[in-house]
């Protein structure tokens, strides 16, 4: 690893760890690629980063009535707590 990120491998160790269990995995793969497979290897790359943002925003927009009922819970929740802290208090 340190061969590949150079001095900054530390700073990325930290910033982001899961950076490095993502290039182990993905490091064999390369090594063992043709020229030619390398060469397509951006372009797949690109494929694959745009199927995923389809699938987040796919996913975004099928659970967005989930996520707003769930911070409306968490809101009623809070104030329920609220109320009985008031009630605590004045007791």
């Amino acid at each position: 690893m340190l061969q590949v990120f150079g001095d900054d491998l530390p700073e990325l160790q930290k910033a982001n760890p899961g950076l490095l269990d993502v290039a182990r995995s993905y490091f064999p793969h390369l090594t063992s690629s043709t020229y030619e497979a390398l060469a397509r290897e951006p372009e797949n790359l690109k494929v694959e980063k745009d199927r995923c943002e389809r699938e987040m925003e796919q996913l975004a927009i099928q659970n967005y009535s989930a996520f707003i009922g769930s911070a409306e819970v968490t809101q009623g929740v809070k104030k329920v707590g609220r109320g009985r802290c008031e009630c605590t208090l004045l007791i």
